[in-house]
């Protein structure tokens, strides 16, 4: 490599801007549903149901009137003109407020059909009364579109599914987002709130892309400081940085190559890949400066420092691919798509550590090698330390570990979508504040059967049906349901003088049929029933909204409404669905298959390190140090955190391959001063710490601040990676200097 650098570095030009072209194809994808894989099951009941009934993909435009309730005249006048202004936005299917309400109600013979609030009645201020007095006691309105007190009501924009949704999702949140800020400005004593599917899905996108813009020059510039100073060369510093960033471009071009696309998960592959890279270029180069220290010339220390570490480097990049590949067990597929990138952007960087690196090192004038900067005798007295005190250490951690298990049994698999995204996000606090004021954007769809086309009519199908809609409405956090029903008694009392003891089903199917047919042939285009029943009339859909609620809560909900259903309705069983359901189960989804993931990649790894260590023994002594750390992690996050999401549950595979890394040079070091050098098992321990002591240190350092960095991120995703990667590579740095020489000096059976 340095007899041939002017090859190797145009070699290494000529790859990287071939895969680094790659990124030119890159795309963000802002579609939550990214997260689920095609053969989720819940994904494709979702679209079954999507197939059945019109998509509710929506916005939802909060408006609040801080000084009263919305039913005075310049309010609801206003509300009319937002609500006929909120067409220009593209794809709409259909506009709901409380202003255009399809109100009806009997007036002599005829059934009336029409918009709640007339902007053009005579007398405004009675028009008004009115609205208030039908709206307030109207369920199919309230914690929905309008507040129970009033203040607060909405615009829901129902929106049709067209084109790449990727350019839809955006085009639709920049026009609605333009007009919340020119309403802001027309109607400057009303609050206005934006919220609903579309703008989730666009802040999932814009979560990704803050976190490319603002994390990785903050990485970027931390690596370069951490480097500069443990490595006390500018140029050292700068060839380190420039093989880092080369190999994340090229994982990046790569992923733009195969097709994939960015998302919120995939955002922290290039921050992944460029601190794993570093430990790497840091032995390389720690080892170099030791050796010219000793008085070798620069181009033998850096012979030595390849020949020292080539092995290492091969097998911690191999078996850290590996835990990322072990991801592809995921049921996620943008999980699926970070475990590939990292494992590409690692074996790559591996290739430029053993090429590019020692090629750029060896132009380093002989008068210009750096020195290290970090005292010696600080590591003596530590490897000193852990000889002597080894038992008492060793028991530290055998109750570390334990205490850990109290930590892991708190461990909740609970998420909450709306709150992967920090206060920071628009969309997050627009978002709450429609929970506390107004209504919940999770929800609970039921498309219910009833056996045959036109059944719903039946009065017996209804009635069960309104059973259910009323358990629904009795439970905890639900705070509105939709069911058919509710129109159909409406209708009802209409047709009998708008008499309240008609406020029920219609004693026959031929009435229900004919009361919905009138309803309809009366609606303005767009208000067909399409969301909530099939064309066949064969079935029909039981929304519940929910608000405060997490995963966990949505996922016992929808089991006990499908245990009532077997219970007291079994002709009518129907599973719970909607995106939320999909949400809630797809992180204990993960969790079960990632066990089989996490599992090969320890088989492998294990198998790996039996082979190069060339002894089962201390094979199996590895796996201690590469285990305990993620077992304290999760042990701390359950005392702490106590949920894992979606994210946290791949994390064992993650770190298992990069935990390795040290434990790898660690044992390796030490067998060959044991076999090589012949020195006794303490002599060994205190070489292990002269030679990589202040490597793995500053490793390590550099490892939990790059992970820290991620976990800086406002998006719950990457910020419990980081965070939990941090907290395992933590642990790891005790475990690989504090646990695992007692346990070499214990299994050698020499004294000191």
């Amino acid at each position: 490599m340095i007899r041939y650098r002017r090859w190797v570095l145009g070699l290494f030009g000529i790859s990287l801007v071939l895969l680094a072209a790659g990124m030119l194809r890159l795309e963000f994808n802002s579609d939550a549903r990214v997260f689920f894989g095609e053969n989720n099951p819940e994904r494709l009941a979702l679209e079954v149901l999507e197939a059945t009934y019109t998509p509710n993909r929506n916005l939802v435009f909060v408006i609040a009137a801080p000084s009263g309730d919305v039913f005075n005249p310049r309010d609801l006048t206003a509300l009319a003109e937002i609500t006929e202004a909120a067409w220009q936005i593209p794809h709409t299917l259909r506009v709901d407020s409380i202003t255009n309400f399809v109100h009806s109600y009997a007036s002599g013979d005829e059934l009336i059909i029409e918009p709640l609030f007339n902007p053009r009645a005579p007398d405004l201020v009675a028009e008004s009364d009115r609205v208030r007095r039908i709206a307030l006691t109207e369920p199919e309105l309230l914690n929905r579109l309008l507040s129970t007190d009033g203040t607060v009501t909405a615009i829901n924009v129902v929106m049709f599914k067209s084109g790449d949704q990727r350019v839809v999702v955006k085009q639709i949140a920049t026009v609605a987002r333009e007009l919340k800020q020119q309403w802001q400005a027309r109607y400057p004593w009303l609050e206005f709130r934006l919220s609903g599917g579309v703008m989730a899905d666009m802040t999932f996108a814009e979560a990704s892309q803050r976190d490319m813009v603002k994390l990785v020059p903050i990485m970027g510039l931390l690596t370069f400081v951490a480097l500069l100073i443990g490595l006390n060369s500018l140029v050292a510093t700068v060839a380190t940085i420039l093989v880092i960033v080369a190999a994340a471009g090229a994982a990046l071009g790569f992923a733009g190559w195969v097709g994939m696309v960015l998302n919120g998960a995939t955002t922290g592959a290039p921050i992944s890949i460029m601190v794993l890279g570093m430990a790497s270029c840091v032995h390389i180069l720690l080892t170099w400066m030791q050796q010219g220290a000793a008085g070798e010339s620069v181009h033998n220390a850096l012979l030595k420092s390849m020949k020292l570490n080539s092995s290492p480097i091969i097998v911690t990049n191999v078996t850290t691919a590996i835990g990322f590949l072990c991801l592809n067990f995921s049921v996620s597929p943008p999980l699926r798509d970070l475990g590939n990138i990292v494992a590409f952007g690692v074996i790559y960087g591996m290739i430029l550590h053993l090429s590019v690196l020692p090629a750029l090192i060896s132009y380093i004038p002989a008068t210009r090698l750096p020195r290290i900067r970090f005292n010696g005798a600080v590591l003596a007295r530590l490897a000193d330390f852990v000889i002597h005190y080894r038992k008492a250490l060793l028991s530290v951690f055998v109750a570390a570990v334990i205490l850990s298990g109290f930590g892991v049994s708190r461990i909740v698999l609970d998420d909450d979508y709306i709150r992967y995204f920090g206060e920071s996000f628009e969309f997050r606090r627009d978002t709450e504040f429609v929970e506390q004021r107004l209504s919940g954007l999770n929800a609970l769809q039921f498309s219910i059967p009833s056996g045959r086309p036109g059944g719903i009519f039946e009065p017996a199908y209804l009635a069960q049906l309104d059973a259910f809609s009323d358990w629904l409405k009795a439970q905890p956090n639900v705070v509105y349901v939709n069911s058919i029903t509710s129109l159909l008694k409406r209708l009802n009392r209409n047709m009998h003088g708008d008499n309240e003891d008609y406020h029920r089903i219609a004693p026959t199917p031929e009435h229900n049929a004919q009361y919905l047919l009138l309803y309809e042939l009366s609606l303005p285009e767009g208000y067909d029933l399409n969301s909530s029943i099939d064309v066949s009339r064969s079935q029909t859909v039981v929304t519940a909204i929910m608000h405060h609620v997490s995963s966990r809560d949505i996922r016992l909900l929808g089991l006990a409404a499908e245990q009532w259903l077997r219970d007291h309705t079994p002709a009518l069983y129907a599973p719970a669905t909607g995106l939320s359901v999909v949400f809630a189960y797809v992180s204990e989804r993960n969790i079960k298959s990632m066990i089989w993931g996490t599992s090969l990649a320890l088989v492998l790894i294990s198998a790996i390190l039996l082979v190069v260590l060339r002894s089962v023994k201390f094979g199996l002594i590895s796996l201690l140090p590469n285990l305990i750390p993620a077992w304290l992690a999760f042990g701390v996050w359950g005392f702490v955190m106590v949920n894992v999401n979606l994210a946290s549950s791949v994390v064992t595979a993650m770190t298992l391959g990069i935990v390795v890394d040290d434990t790898v040079h660690v044992l390796m070091k030490y067998l060959r001063a044991r076999r090589l050098e012949g020195l006794a098992p303490p002599a060994a321990i205190r070489k292990v710490f002269h030679n990589v002591g202040f490597a793995i240190i500053l490793t390590s350092v550099a490892l939990i601040a790059g992970f820290l960095v991620l976990a800086s991120s406002d998006f719950a995703i990457n910020q419990h990676v980081g965070l939990l990667c941090a907290i395992t590579i933590m642990a790891a740095l005790f475990a690989d200097l504090v646990l695992l020489p007692p346990l070499l000096l214990i299994v050698d059976k020499v004294k000191q």
